[in-house]
């Protein structure tokens, strides 16, 4: 079902919390930034933990411990905001990096791979290539530009294996309304 113009009205950010946001991208005083792919603009809040964490290499060596404890605390608070237990979280760097987990997968009982066709180019060219190893890929077609909870559901049986799925789409800008 696609939302109406209003309800997409109400999604959108206000003027002033839009204008909040940009102020955090310090590029965004001089510059307009297009390369959102692998390469976003930079955040304040992610410059000043990239610099903590040099200093912290420079003083105290290789503090792994330290390090393990950030990165736990970031995979608890993510795991929360989305509702789920934290040994669902994986921190990766990239989708394109998380989704090379399909080639851990043995493809010889269940095969299936479903995956939306808004998904990133590179998670169709990953699945693609499992293909080799005994893999299935399934694309689900959208509907009117979307990409609906029951089409992914329509898709996945008993022989499916992997549902890859991004929580915002990075051609269309919406969110994928599929229940976890």
């Amino acid at each position: 079902m696609n939302p109406s113009a209003t309800e997409k009205r109400q999604e959108l950010l206000s003027d002033q919390q839009a204008k909040a946001i940009r102020t955090r991208f310090p590029m965004f005083d001089n510059k307009a930034y297009l390369n959102s792919c692998s390469q976003g603009a930079l955040c304040d809040l992610v410059k000043n933990s990239l610099d903590e964490h040099t200093q912290s290499w420079d003083e105290l060596g290789s503090p792994w411990d330290l390090w393990e404890e950030k990165h736990e605390v970031a995979r608890s608070a993510f795991a929360e905001s989305i509702n789920v237990c934290v040994d669902e979280v994986a921190i990766v760097p990239s989708a394109s990096a998380g989704i090379n987990v399909a080639s851990a997968f043995d493809y010889r009982e269940r095969k299936r791979v479903v995956i939306g066709e808004f998904e990133f180019p590179t998670m169709g060219q990953i699945l693609l290539a499992q293909q080799s190893r005994g893999a299935e890929a399934r694309f689900v077609e959208s509907m009117n530009g979307c990409l609906s909870p029951a089409s992914h559901a329509q898709a996945i049986d008993s022989e499916s294996l992997l549902v890859p799925l991004t929580h915002i789409c990075f051609m269309k800008r919406h969110r994928s309304d599929v229940a976890v």
